[in-house]
């Protein structure tokens, strides 16, 4: 009865000194506190800038901004109703300097024609280049702020820069081709000096609040951002050079400040270069294109009276301007038919008396060189008259434009002439100075388009020499794509109100002038839509029109002139009703028909998902390898799954594809995602071993021969230039042509040995590079900016292989300094036995007996790796290695064999039970192992024990 009571008392505490354990390996974890983050609290990122610690202040910057989630696309109106208005009670707007919107009025988001119409929500990261979306930074109102509509349509998704050559100007913004020497050489547009510093800090909050998205780089997003976090924290080096100049330029104002305040409790976070400008010196204050922000710049540029005037004919009208430093003014403008200047110098700064000539818009621009830098500002002039219309008309004139009212060379801006004739037009690449008394085009850039409306009907293009001219019409200014065909050099442009002829194609075109002929006392009526037009549209659409808009002129003619027409009045990007504008423009008419469409939220009835790509054991699937999609094929990334990494047990022995399915759910619909899993097998490593014989220069060769097309063992082609003196592969360095590549890939590199022939001489180098596309010529070894990268050398009477880290695709080799004989050369690919690999082989096939038919071969890998990889392998979490580990021992054990711990390396033992793999790390988990060991034994030896003295 002793000997029950004692077996009763052990086997009730067994549960406890498990229980015990359980606990003790939990407790060697540290408990996990979500603490809530206080959107105030700088000290992190204080202390990293103090440390100038960039990797520190990068994550502390992420946590920082990480509460905060941007609400729906439609409140971003409420919030500029509220957040983004100016003290004068009006809306803020950052491209513009002539709006007066009213928050919540008629002009938000309404149509528009011209600057000052209308105010729109404007994503100062273009959607194109991430995508598009009104979620995240698509709502984000730090990034998406209003702006005049018109201007913003102007922008488009060009990049911010600093304009060289405009080709649009705005009241105090501008678009064209980039100053030189910018880092861009694209177009770009560049707001007005007084926000340059908050754009700065809008981007710079971008890469701070969104860094899971460095990959906004479609379309022309590559020019600021680079797409990986590893290259200068997402920005590109035109980027970082612009935003650093412009942050100084533009110092952080009371009116940032405030809108910080307004936009944290909406927003839930605040934008933290607002509030540290410098934090961004610790993240790019390294880089040689970087300016390093003073908290207590003066901000550098020019400073004008007035940014816009409206004069009559013969009115004059004086303005002033002030620059950094009191740098010289100098006053300019192309729109010289227009205006004309005068000017004279003031005690308060340089200024200019303007006088007004003719009807028509102007552009007045100060500029200063500051610090070897040009800065610039501009005042727009309208001049009205009661006379005339420019040179415009409809009333049966003729007109013409001949090589005299040209310039006498060619002119790379959009310059505004008027000729003899009195008609308006703008010369690009086009003068008269090599050919007397003939127009030149220059060849694929030059044309002539007229500037103001008019009742078209003829042009005619006189005595024109070889090459081709192109005519095109138009009833928006500026805008060109319908080409006119034409016969004998007539072209028929009833219908239109602009035009232009180009030369589009190389080789230079001339002709003696162009005639134009407006279409007498016609006028336009009225224009009516007719057919099947799209009413409705769903979220997301791009709008078109599909019918027919006929236009009625006063002789009761018509026309059909859909192609000729402007649609607006509508966004595709928000449900709602709108009412189409449809205009048609016909000399200085212009006239509208409107109809109604509705823009709906797509109703879906069904999901669908799917992924691009065969997984392995130990890979994990997530929301980003999933394509799911609605009944219209729009594209849905809201929906509901949660990673999951795939386990043996998913996939069949032996490396078959098997099957694995997950349930996808989007609101209250859901469908099956089917995906196929397998287990990856021991992958054996190739080596390719090349010789004299094989590169096929003769033997004792002393030419340096171009050899190419060489395969062995594996997938490698190979290519060089080597003489053949001593039976050896020669190679030398007193050209840039010797050496040895592939031309494609033979796998991951993993080994390179040589057998050095005995007459090179010791210290000689040979160098390894490596790269992940083909090499074409050995000559590539020699330009750093094609030879890849170097993987290391090997030298002669020092060492004869190179053992390499990293995957690298094809390989080149060459001397360094000195000619060299190599009897041969290897070169291995594959992973051998690394510690994936030595795993992969152990999880790939679930067979009978593995532990006597393919333990030893897995102790063999095992103890080719290195003291390094065995740690790796004992200590990894990661799942693939871990279940190895697990099994191996197992096997192990099976046997009679352990894995022990010995002199700082893990060996395999025999004859011993016990299974020693700790180290420093997890002394607690031996106190565990020890007692639920001994507790098991004494257990077991007690029973047999009780046994025997039974029997």
């Amino acid at each position: 009865m002793k000997n029950k009571r004692i077996i009763r008392t052990i086997l009730a505490l067994v549960p406890f000194l498990a229980i015990g354990s359980v606990f003790a390996i939990k407790n060697t974890k540290s408990n996990e506190v979500n603490a809530a983050v206080d959107i105030n609290d700088y000290s992190a990122c204080q202390t990293a800038y103090n440390n100038n610690s960039a990797s520190s202040m990068i994550t502390a910057l992420r946590n920082i901004t990480a509460p905060g989630k941007a609400g729906s696309y439609n409140d971003l109106w409420t919030t500029y109703n509220t957040a983004y208005v100016r003290a004068d009670g009006k809306i803020f707007d950052y491209y513009s300097s002539k709006t007066n919107y009213v928050p919540g009025g008629s002009a938000q988001g309404a149509s528009y024609k011209k600057e000052g119409d209308a105010y729109n929500r404007e994503h100062s990261i273009p959607q194109s280049w991430w995508g598009t979306g009104t979620s995240n930074q698509g709502a984000d109102p730090f990034i998406v702020v209003p702006t005049d509509g018109y201007v913003n349509n102007g922008r488009g998704n060009y990049p911010f820069g600093e304009v060289g050559s405009a080709t649009h100007t705005y009241s105090n913004s501008k678009k064209g081709s980039a100053k030189s020497g910018s880092g861009y050489s694209g177009t770009v547009f560049e707001p007005d000096d007084s926000v340059k510093g908050d754009f700065a800090r809008i981007y710079f909050y971008a890469i701070a609040k969104y860094s899971a998205s460095y990959g906004w780089t479609q379309g022309e997003g590559d020019s600021c951002f680079s797409g990986s976090a590893s290259t200068n924290y997402g920005l590109t080096n035109y980027a970082i050079k612009l935003f650093s100049k412009w942050s100084n330029l533009d110092p952080v104002s009371d009116w940032e400040r405030s809108l910080n305040d307004k936009l944290a409790p909406i927003q839930g976070n605040r934008n933290p270069f607002i509030d540290h400008p410098e934090y961004a010196n610790t993240l790019w204050g390294s880089h040689s294109d970087y300016t390093t922000y003073n908290p207590g710049s003066v901000a550098v540029g020019v400073s004008i009276s007035s940014s816009s005037a409206s004069l009559e004919v013969d009115e004059t009208f004086n303005i002033s301007a002030t620059s950094t430093n009191s740098s010289t003014i100098t006053w300019s403008t192309a729109d010289t038919t227009v205006i004309s200047l005068s000017s004279n110098t003031s005690s308060s700064g340089n200024s200019i008396t303007v006088t007004a000539l003719s009807e028509g818009t102007a552009t007045l621009t100060a500029s200063a060189t500051i610090n070897n830098e040009n800065y610039s500002n501009s005042c727009s002039i309208t001049v009205t008259s009661s006379g005339g219309s420019g040179g415009g008309g409809s009333g049966g004139e003729s007109y013409s434009i001949s090589y005299a009212d040209l310039p006498t060379s060619y002119e790379t801006d959009r310059t505004i002439h008027t000729a003899s004739s009195g008609i308006k037009f703008i010369s690009y690449n086009c003068a008269h100075y090599n050919n007397a008394g003939k127009m030149q085009f220059k060849g694929s850039s030059g044309y002539i388009e007229s500037t103001d409306a008019l009742a078209l009907q003829t042009l005619t293009i006189n005595d024109r020499e070889s090459n081709d001219l192109t005519v095109y019409g138009s009833n928006v200014a500026g805008d060109f794509s319908s080409t006119i065909t034409g016969t004998n050099d007539v072209y028929n442009l009833a219908g239109y109100s602009y035009f232009r002829i180009a030369r589009i194609s190389s080789g230079a075109a001339y002709c003696a002038s162009i005639t134009i002929e407006l279409a007498g006392d016609l006028t336009v009526s009225s224009i009516d839509i007719s057919g099947n037009y799209k009413t409705d549209f769903y979220v997301g659409d791009e709008f078109s029109f599909g019918g027919t808009v006929t236009a009625t002129y006063s002789d009761g003619s018509t026309a059909n002139v859909t192609s000729q027409c402007h649609f607006d009045g509508y966004d595709m990007s928000v449900a709602d009703e709108y009412s189409v504008e449809v205009s048609y423009t016909y000399g200085e008419d212009t006239v509208y028909v409107y109809y109604d469409i509705d823009v709906d939220i797509v109703e879906i009835s069904s999901i669908s998902a799917s992924v691009d790509k065969t997984f392995t054991v130990g890979e994990t699937i997530s929301k980003n390898d999933i394509t799911v999609k609605d009944n219209f094929n729009n594209t849905i990334t809201d929906f509901e799954f949660e990673s999951y990494q795939y386990k043996y047990s998913d996939a069949a022995s032996g490396g078959a594809l098997t099957n694995k399915n997950f349930a996808i759910t989007y609101g209250d619909f859901s469908t099956t995602l089917a995906t196929q899993v397998k287990r990856v097998a021991y992958a054996n490593s190739v080596t390719d071993t090349l010789t004299r014989e094989t590169t096929g220069v003769s033997e004792g060769s002393t030419s340096y021969t171009s050899w190419s097309g060489k395969s062995l063992t594996s997938s490698a082609v190979y290519a060089g230039q080597s003489a053949g003196g001593n039976n050896s592969i020669q190679i030398r360095t007193d050209n840039n042509n010797s050496g040895i590549i592939t031309t494609a890939s033979g796998g991951s590199l993993s080994k390179v040995v040589v057998n050095w022939y005995s007459g090179t001489s010791n210290g000689r180098t040979l160098n390894v590079y490596g790269k992940n596309s083909p090499y074409t010529s050995p000559t590539e070894l020699f330009n750093t900016n094609t030879q890849g990268t170097l993987l290391g050398t090997i030298v002669k009477g020092t060492s004869t292989e190179l053992n390499v880290s990293g995957s690298y695709a094809y390989v080149g080799v060459r001397s360094s300094a000195s000619p060299m004989y190599l009897t041969s050369i290897s070169f291995s690919y594959g992973p051998g036995d690394n510690v994936k690999n030595v795993a992969n082989y152990i999880m790939y096939e679930d067979t009978n007996n593995q532990c006597t038919t393919k333990f030893s071969v897995a102790k063999g890998y095992f103890e080719g790796l290195t003291t390094s990889e065995h740690n790796t392998f004992m200590s990894s979490n990661d799942y693939v290695i871990k279940t190895a580990r697990e099994r191996f021992e197992a096997w192990a054990r099976n046997l009679g064999k352990s894995i022990n711990h010995v002199n700082g390396d893990y060996v395999v033992s025999g004859l011993n039970n016990s299974v020693l793999f700790a180290t420093e790390n997890n002394s607690n988990v031996i106190v565990i192992a020890a007692i639920m060991s001994l507790t098991s034994t004494a257990l077991l030896g007690f029973v047999i024990y009780k046994k025997r003295r039974m029997i």
